[in-house]
Order: structure tokens, then sequence, then C-alpha cells
């Protein structure tokens, strides 16, 4: 390792060691009201026009208050009832789609329960060309009581846009709220450019790091090296110190950004650009699905009410191919609000990260830091390509520990299943009867959740945000109530975070906590204190020997903002901004925190860590986890609704060969043998574990119900042995294989399972998957010579065509149909 100037960085990477000029590209003029409106009536005062109607219940026209003009919409809501709200609508032609949509409204409240989320919000659902959707981009109001509040929500849709859908919504709440003045406007970027979804004049292609002022609304400047060697921006006030390092052929690139000025809050955002030609590149979304990168700005992100523009990147890395592959990103081990992408008309691949410099942040006092990765991988082979080399320089973080598989038990004792054998129990959650499972085989994970207190209250206390703070404090003798005062998140308005509930497992209310070891113990125990103690008890205090530590509901309340200033101050990550640039940590950094210190405590000792909720939104926490998996609801034989193969190839790239472990929560009367199969199906394609739990995660499970479990016996039987093959085999992201459908997908695996001896010639298995509702033909291609495959090599479990030496065959599936196929099949794989 070594700290570089920028000219040293420079030589090392192969580009100019000084960029002439501080502007890198000069920013054009974004005031909101510039831009063309392309919606009428948002005033509510006249004709209000195409597109307009009430959400769920509706609203009512009140011609006693307004913001401007006579009338607004008002709507109200009491304890369970119908959700409301207004709601327009714009469609765009073909080719209609402008570079920037800008929308916004106001509102005013009265007596509005909770604390601020969705269900109070200005809210948007987009439709794309392609069919794709995004829902539920927001931007919450404040809760309580407030005068015209503003929102805005900037759009730099990514791809053309046939439908947006804008709402007041009013839901999850109580109390009364007035919305007007919808503004929805078209704007162009003329003869610029839109980068990071800012309008700008592109400059001069270069490598290196770029910064902008948000606050202050510069251009973004390139640092200069100053006579002491240090990279500076003088005008903005800001230095940059850099380490660079190499691994496996990659740069790694460790950097640190100070507020020269020494005081306050500053909001900026860092780029670091590497050239690169837009002709021939593809850009991939997916492992499975990339884009010709012609024009405009490629990247994979997903909403978030933090950061400049509002948006972050889904995968830890973006990646181009061409003659090549090239990469930027980040280690999972250094969460931020990061973007990663192409811009094909500045003709830049590009990390973006979104820091708040705060004075009195007291691991860098008026800093942040962040780390990169710059690699190159097979172009030929895609994002796949570039997920093998994700791994390759990263192996810690993709580490398999769990070598032995199997299906998820929750809470519910295996002892009492009839013939438990039959269905590949493995991993525990809770620890009812851990001398048994021990003695079966049984791995016991006892339970934890990291970020809640679901705190009870009484029949006679008001369901109100008020009320349950008092009641909070009234009962602070409580260790989890007081280590909610300590560690509980606040919103922008200083009030804890909370949600009125009335779940089966607690009538009251939901408190969000902070569960970091950064948390201060000074005024009482932490919520951090509690879960220490609950891991050293259970895992590490316990007669029988226990297997590792269960977390719960991991991505529970990840995105949710926390602006507690002794939070921020002592987070061992630093803070992002808000939209009106105020410092907030996100908690699923503070959840980062907690689950590296189990990590390190629960490794060291040889045991292994296991996630409920993971992997749905964000890839960091999976450095941690050595199984993962997710409760999920798919409806019912008539409204079979799976998790998208988008989300699945997500789950699947961030565990890599580590398990993937599901429960189906759903009416089981409703969910019959036909969706069983189909369930199974779909997991047996991604290699992931098929369990069962509870219809509302609470009552009545699936395996205290032996009428539903002997109902699904055979398929367990069939299934499992299936899945246990190719999952303890291990995933390959290269498949070697094409298929003429692209509703029919493929995946490979490569391997024996654990335990059997090693062959100098392993199998290969491929699973073909009909991702659709209906019937699908396809015709299956394989390089045998890439998989190492001869002449005499044959698949079981198809039929090869009279060209069976280039590995061609058809297949017929049907809806949601999953084949294995397997090459060099040994006795391990007879099914």
């Amino acid at each position: 390792m070594r700290s570089t100037l920028f000219g040293a960085l420079a030589i090392a990477v192969g580009l100019p060691a000084l960029a002439q000029g501080p502007v890198h590209h000069r920013v054009l003029a974004t005031d909101p009201t510039g831009g063309a409106p392309i919606v009428q009536g948002g005033d509510f005062e006249g004709d209000l026009g195409p597109g307009w109607t009430g959400w769920a219940s509706g609203y009512e026209l009140d011609d006693g208050i307004a913001r401007s003009g006579q009338r607004s919409a008002r709507v109200s809501r009491e304890t369970d009832g119908p959700e409301a709200g207004v709601q327009g609508s714009v469609t765009f032609e073909e080719g209609e789609t402008p570079a920037m949509i800008i929308v916004s409204a106001w509102s005013r409240a009265e007596g509005v329960s909770g604390s601020p989320d969705s269900g109070y919000s200005l809210y948007l659902d987009i439709t794309y060309a392609d069919g794709t959707n995004e829902w539920g981009v927001n931007r919450p109001f404040s809760v309580g009581t407030h005068g015209w509040e503003r929102r805005q929500v900037v759009l730099r849709p990514a791809k053309p846009v046939r439908t947006l859908h804008f709402y007041g919504l009013f839901r999850g709440h109580t109390g009364t709220a007035w919305f007007d003045d919808f503004d929805v406007r078209a704007v162009a970027v003329g003869d610029g450019a839109l980068f990071d979804g800012l309008p700008v004049m592109p400059g001069e292609r270069l490598q290196g790091f770029s910064v902008r002022d948000v606050e202050g609304g510069s251009d973004i400047r390139r640092f200069a090296q100053g006579p002491d060697g240090v990279l500076r921006d003088e005008e903005l006030a800001l230095e940059l110190r850099v380490t660079e390092r190499e691994q496996g052929g990659a740069t790694i690139l460790d950097a640190q950004v100070l507020d020269l000025r020494g005081q306050g809050d500053r909001a900026v955002t860092l780029y670091y650009a590497l050239p690169l030609d837009n002709a021939g590149v593809t850009f991939w979304d997916t492992p499975r699905r990339g884009r010709p990168a012609t024009s405009g700005e490629y990247s994979n992100t997903r909403p978030v009410v933090a950061g400049n523009v509002g948006r972050v990147s889904v995968y830890p890395f973006a990646c181009v191919s061409g003659a090549e592959g090239r990469a930027i990103g980040a280690p999972l081990t250094s969460p931020r609000l990061f973007r990663f992408g192409y811009n094909a008309d500045t003709q830049e691949l590009f990390a973006a990260v979104d820091l708040s410099l705060c004075a009195d942040y007291e691991r860098l006092p008026g800093g942040a830091d962040f780390t990169l990765v710059l690699f190159d991988f097979d172009g030929a082979e895609g994002m796949r390509g570039a997920l093998e080399r994700y791994y390759e320089l990263f192996p810690e973080h993709f580490e398999h520990r769990a070598i032995d598989q199997g299906i998820w038990m929750p809470f519910s004792h295996i002892s009492q299943v009839q013939g438990w054998e039959d269905f590949g129990f493995l991993f525990k959650e809770g620890d009812g009867e851990p001398s048994w499972d021990s003695e079966n085989g049984i791995e016991t994970y006892p339970y934890i959740e990291p970020s809640s207190n679901w705190m009870a209250m009484p029949p006679d206390v008001t369901r109100s945000h008020e009320a349950a703070v008092d009641y909070l404090y009234a009962n602070r003798e409580q260790t989890r109530n007081s280590a909610t005062l300590t560690s509980g998140i606040e919103g922008a308005d200083g009030q804890p975070w909370l949600r009125i509930e009335d779940a089966p497992w607690c009538d009251g209310a939901l408190f969000l906590l902070n569960p970091a070891p950064s948390v201060s113990r000074a005024a009482g125990p932490t919520q951090f204190d509690i879960l220490r103690e609950a891991v050293e008890t259970a895992v590490f205090g316990a007669d029988t020997e226990i297997e590792g530590q269960y977390v719960d509901s991991l991505e529970m309340g990840f995105w949710e903002a926390n602006y507690r200033r002794d939070h921020i101050q002592r987070s061992a990550i630093p803070p992002t901004f808000d939209a009106e640039l105020r410092p907030m940590l996100l908690l699923q950094w503070s959840v980062f925190e907690f689950t590296g210190w189990l990590e390190q405590r629960i490794h060291e000792a040889g045991k292994k860590t296991f996630a409920n909720a993971a992997l749905w939104t964000a890839p960091w926490h999976a450095a941690h986890f050595d199984i993962m998996g997710t409760e999920v609801n798919w409806g019912s034989d008539d409204d079979f609704r799976p998790d998208s193969d988008d989300l699945f190839l997500y789950r699947r790239a961030l565990c890599y060969r580590r398990p993937y472990v599901m429960l189906m929560n759903t009416h089981y009367g409703e969910f019959t043998e036909e969706s069983v199969r189909r369930y199974f199906d779909r997991c047996l394609f991604y290699g992931c574990w098929p369990s069962f739990f509870s219809h509302n995660a609470a009552e009545d499970p699936y395996w205290q119900n032996p009428a539903l479990y002997n109902r699904d016996r055979a398929m367990f039987m069939e299934y499992i042995p299936k899945v246990r093959a190719i999952a303890e085999a291990g995933w390959e992201p290269v498949s070697h294989a094409t298929s003429s459908n692209e509703r029919v997908l493929i995946e490979r695996w490569r391997g024996e399972p654990p335990g059997t001896e090693p062959t100098p010639h392993p199998p290969i298995a491929l699973t073909i998957h009909n991702d659709s509702p209906e019937p699908q033909l396809a015709r299956i291609e394989v390089d045998l010579e890439a998989l190492g495959l001869g002449e005499d090599d044959t698949w079981t479990g198809v039929a090869l065509g009279a060209n069976d030496t280039t590995g061609a065959f058809h297949v017929e599936l049907q809806p949601y149909e999953t084949l294995l196929i397997v090459a060099r099949a040994t006795e391990a794989w007879q099914f």
C-alpha cells in the first residue's frame, strides 16, 4: 500500500498527470420552473383536465383552504379507514420522453399520525416503454400539524417512459391532509448532456476524480495538485487524499475528502471517471440483461430519499463490455450512497458518491471516506464475467462456510414433524429444542432482530405518535425501552421514528433502532448492548453446541433516514445528505456496523451467520452472512406471482455459492400442489431451498399441520435431492449455453457435492427454466469446448438431436417448469 499524489496515480493507471483547467463538466441551469409544464389542473381551481382522479376512497375539494387560488384537495382518515388521495397521470408517445421530468406538489397537515414515510407523500409509479415498472418513488411530507410544504421528485429516465402516475397519497396514517399545486415539467438538455442526473456541457474526457459542491451548485470540477503534492480545489475549499493499491490485477482506490473550511456541514458529490468510447459498448443491468449504450446514461439504480439525485446503485459495481470488459464499483465492505454507471454522451464509465462533510464527525472531522475498485474482465462473458472477477478479487466476502445445505425450519419443533427425515431440514431458526437438533444433525440458530422495539401498549393507550412516545418514557425502566431512548432513530424534526402497529405479535408501536456498536452509552444501555448480550448468552453460553446466530428482518427500515446528530457524529460510516442537504444516515449502514461486529465474533469461533429478509434491495451485508434467505408470498393457483428473474439473479450473484433459503407465507388452502410445484421448480432453477412458514408469519404454521406437509411430502422427496446436488456443487456465473427463447433461461452448476471423491472431470449441470405462465419451446446450444465436454459426454434428461456433437437440443417446458440436465453424471446425480 502507498499514498499517492495525483501524478503517481495518473502514471499508475496510464493517464495524463494533470488535467488542464478546473471544470470537468459545466453544470447547466437546473431551475425547476424552467421546464415546460405538461400537466394541467394541479391547482384544483377549474377543470382538472384528463388524467386526474381520486386514489382509493379519493378526496374532497375544500373551498376554504388553498395554497394558491381558492381550492385544494382534502383527505381524512381514521384508524382502519380506507386509503385516500389524489392521482394524476401523463402518457408519453414514442420518442417523447424528456431528459428530465420534475414532479412537485404541496401539502399541509392537521394531526397526521406516525412518522414520515411513503404513506403520506408525493408518490410516483412509472411504467416504461419496454413493459417494466418502477413503483413507489416517493418524497414523504412531515407528519403532525404543519403549514404548506413542497416536495419534489426529479426523474432522469434511464429508458423511455410510457406512463407516469403521480399521487398525493394518504394511507397508513390518521388525520387530515390537504394537497395543492401539483406540477409536472419536462426539461430538455439541449446541446448538452445529462450526467448523473445533471444537465451539463461536457468537458474534456480525462480519467480521475472530480467533485461537485451540491449546496453551492458548482460545476463538476477536477482537483488540482498543490505545491505540497496534495489534491485540492481551492475555490471549493476541498482536499482529496487517495491511496492506491493493486490487488489481483485490479486497482483499489481508498479516498478521503476533507472540508478545509472546518465548520458546519457540507453536501458534496465525488466522482471518478474512466474515459471509454461508446462504439460497440453494451451496458449490463443484470447478469442476463444488457443494453447497447449508444446515447444517454445507463445505470441500474433504485430510488432513495437521499443524495443529490435520489438514486443508488443496486449492484456493487457497473460494467460495460465491447472488445474488452471494464467495471467500476466498490468492495462489499464500503457501503455508501454510490451510483455506478456509463454515460454514452460524455463517454465515461463513472462512480458517484454523495457525502455529507460534518465538522463534528468524530472519526474524520469535516471529512468522509470511501473505497473504489476498477477492474477488467472478459467482455465476451458480459456481467457474468465481471462477477467472476469480482469473486476473485474479494474471496473473503464470498467465503463458503455452509458446505452442507438444507431447508429452513422457522421455530416449530422438527421432532414433532411426522417422518421429518423426508423433508431435508438443516437450518433451524430459534433454539426451542437444541439438544434434539444437535443429536439429529440439525443446526440451531438462536433468534435476534437488530433494528426494532415492538412495544406492546395496553388497550386504553391512544394509538398515536405522541401517546406512544409518552408510554415509552413512562416505561423506560424496561431495558428495551431504555435502549430505545439511546438508540432510536429520529426524523428531520427530531422526533423518534415510530409506527403504530397491530400485528399478531404486537399491538402497540414499532420503533426503529440503531444497532451499531458506535452508539454512545453515556445516557444508558444501547440496542447493541442488548444484542451483544443475547448473542453471548444464546450462542456461547448454551449447554448444547449452537451452530451460529440467526438475524431476522435484516432489511427492516433499511432505507429510512436517521437525522439523530449523536448517531451521525459517532457512526463508522460517514453520513450522506437528503434533498434539503441535511446530514443523515441510512439505517442500513448502522445495521451494517452491527452485522460486521457479529460476523467477526461468530466467525472467529468457527460458527456461522444466518439472515432473513436478505438481498432484496442492498448488496453490502452479503459480506457478513453464510446463509441468507427470505419470506415471500407468491399468491395462489389463480394468481401466481413469483419473484422476478432480476431479483433471483441478484440473490444468487451476491450469495455466489452460499445457500439461499426461502419460506412461502401464504394461504395454503389456495396454494395447492400446482403452485407448490411451481414454487419448487423456480427454487430449483436458482439453486434455492424451498420451505414454508405461516400465512401471516405467526399463526397456523405449515409445519404444525400434517395435512399440508403430508400432501407435499412426495414433492419434497422429488425436488430436495436435486436442489441439494446443484446447490452443494456450486453455481457458475458463466453458463456457456444459450437459449433461442428469451423466456427460457439457463444456469450452470459444476462439481461433486461435499463428501464425494473428487474426479478429474466433474459433472456439469444445467438448470433450464420457463420464466412465464405459458408453455415454451426453445433450442439450447451448449459450447462443449468451453465446458471441456467431448463427443462421448452426453446429457441426462434430454433427447439430443442429430447434431449431438454441437451440444444443441430442444426443450419443451410447461409454465414455470425447470429441467435439470447433467453431463458426466455420477452416482450423486442420480435422482
